[in-house]
């Protein structure tokens, strides 16, 4: 019985993978941004203007990281009073598989989206004049769940 409590113990601190997940910050270097069409960043656009938001990982975890999803891995939002109003997936479908892949030491994964329209929209969505919020979801990496960066609050004026 003695043995059991040692032996235990000892299974589940072997069993911890230790240098799998990245343990600060520093470990992956996020952004998130706005720009108009140009590139240039800012958050002010004018109404029945596109614009680019464009999210990127760096993996600095000196190894690499496994991730899976399915469908999209990034979904792209605009906010107006707290609530979804467009979205880089409205009025598109995407096959249920699985995909997996691989973000390699000191490599970027990029992802973006020229808002605030889809291809899949029949009728092009303009944004009035107001305060927005651009937001991202994700969850990719198979290792960790890394923090969803800030709301950007934008302005469209006419």
């Amino acid at each position: 019985m003695k043995l059991l409590f040692i032996l235990i113990p000892l299974f589940l601190f072997m069993s911890c993978d230790s240098g799998t997940t990245p343990t600060n910050n520093h470990d992956l270097s996020v952004s998130f941004t706005l720009a108009d069409t140009l590139g240039n960043q800012t958050t002010i656009f004018h109404t029945g203007s596109s614009f680019d938001m464009a999210f990127s990982v760096k993996n600095l975890t000196g190894k690499p990281l496994t991730y899976g999803f399915t469908g999209t891995p990034v979904v792209f939002q605009i906010l107006s009073a707290d609530s979804v109003f467009a979205g880089s997936t409205d009025f598109l479908t995407f096959t249920q598989d699985y995909k997996r892949g691989t973000l390699d030491n000191q490599a970027t994964y990029t992802d973006r989206w020229r808002a605030p329209n889809t291809i899949g929209r029949q009728k092009p969505l303009v944004l009035l004049p107001g305060q927005y919020k651009a937001r991202i979801l994700h969850n990719f990496f198979n290792e960790f769940r890394m923090e969803d960066p800030q709301l950007i609050p934008f302005t469209i004026i006419q």
